[in-house]
């Protein structure tokens, strides 16, 4: 009987602490900072003024903000901080604190291989300037687990994600965020899902590198034209190249979302590990880019072209299309081609409010829907 008092008051004490205070996140249900003391210091006092660092530094280069249009949307490097730190701190140009509630993190898989994304299902990212817990919309996501499921192996090993959070606490302050490590996939459809939790309180960061291991000219050659072209919003050119970025799936999510919102790209800084780390025989590439616009795209106004029949079959075999995936059913492949062409005429990317009601027999079996112009209709519906 002595034997066993003293797992269990080990045992106990674990609760208590996990218990200790309401609110607090059990170090059980924590995704370590597994590159904390590699990447970036480990000491939260080494960490803070390396930020500082680099944000007095950022803070020299001028950018004009556009006017009359919220930031939606970031893309920031996750190298090791002394070769990309500056350029992810130039997100100060345009951060401050408590401008949103919700970040969503899409980085791109580095290490493990797999299909659509990785969603952890733990209660808080930790970092050595404190934990950040997961937004619940991250649990509503990864009810699709076609799209999205807990991969502890990404957990134990990706670095995209972990390694830009700490920026944003400098700037941000308190956020909840929605970690998605995106794998091979249909940028589209990962798209689709992400636009379903975006709000005005909702900032999305896509975490990227851009060319890598080139001579020091060519790599700015091609950053340059990979620029260009997040700048001009060509999907079908970032889609077709290889070695312009590592976080492509991410990036081309993230074109997706801006193409169909009108949001508008602004770069804040370029660099590669030539410029701050010295060696120029093969380098990185670099890029911290804002995106401006409205979520609700209210601006458009809701007056505008009326659907016809066609389209509006679009949109009933697109709300069923939905329902059945939840069922783990699905279309036949060429009625799913059909409606995927259907669905690409623009004017779905027009923001209406909608109303989606279910019968079966003329009986009313529910109802879900919004009046607020506040989404793409394509992605309302859905």
């Amino acid at each position: 009987m002595k034997g066993l008092c003293i797992p269990l008051f080990q045992a106990f004490l674990a609760l208590s602490v996990c218990l200790s205070s309401a609110g607090e996140v059990c170090s059980n249900d924590m995704r370590r900072a597994v590159w904390a003391g590699s990447f970036y210091p480990a000491e939260p006092s080494d960490l803070k003024k390396a930020i500082e660092r680099y944000t007095v530094k950022a803070g020299q280069t001028h950018v004009v903000i556009p006017s009359g249009k919220p930031l939606r949307a970031l893309i920031l490097p996750h190298a090791g901080y002394i070769y990309s730190g500056l350029t992810a701190a130039h997100s100060s140009l345009v951060l401050k604190e408590n401008q949103f509630k919700k970040i969503v993190l899409i980085g791109p898989d580095h290490r493990v291989g797999f299909t659509n994304c990785a969603l952890t299902d733990a209660e808080a990212y930790d970092t050595p300037l404190g934990p950040v817990k997961l937004h619940p919309d991250a649990e509503r996501l990864r009810s699709d687990r076609g799209m999205f499921r807990h991969i502890p192996a990404s957990d134990k090993s990706e670095h995209s994600i972990e390694v830009v959070i700490p920026f944003l606490q400098r700037y941000v302050g308190q956020f909840e965020i929605v970690p998605v490590v995106a794998g091979f996939g249909d940028a589209e459809g990962i798209s689709s899902a992400i636009a379903s939790i975006l709000d005005n309180d909702t900032l999305v960061v896509v975490s990227s590198d851009l060319s890598h291991f080139l001579p020091y000219e060519d790599a700015v050659k091609m950053d340059k034209e990979t620029i260009d072209m997040i700048l001009q919003l060509d999907i079908k050119k970032i889609s077709g190249s290889s070695n312009r970025a590592c976080g492509k799936i991410p990036l081309l999510v993230l074109l997706n979302t801006a193409a169909s919102r009108g949001w508008e790209p602004l770069l804040l800084h370029y660099s590669n590990s030539g410029d701050t780390g010295g060696d120029k025989s093969g380098v990185v590439g670099y890029a911290a880019i804002a995106f401006y616009g409205n979520v609700s795209v209210q601006d458009k106004g809701i007056s505008g072209p009326v659907l016809n029949q066609d389209q509006g079959r679009a949109l009933v075999r697109l709300a069923r299309k939905t329902i059945m995936e939840r069922f783990g059913r699905h279309l036949a492949r060429a009625d799913a081609d059909s409606l995927k062409t259907a669905l690409k005429d623009e004017i779905f990317n027009i923001c209406r409010g909608t109303f989606v009601t279910l019968t079966i027999g003329n009986e009313l079996r529910g109802c879900i829907g919004s009046i607020e112009a506040s989404e793409p209709i394509r992605e309302s519906v859905r």
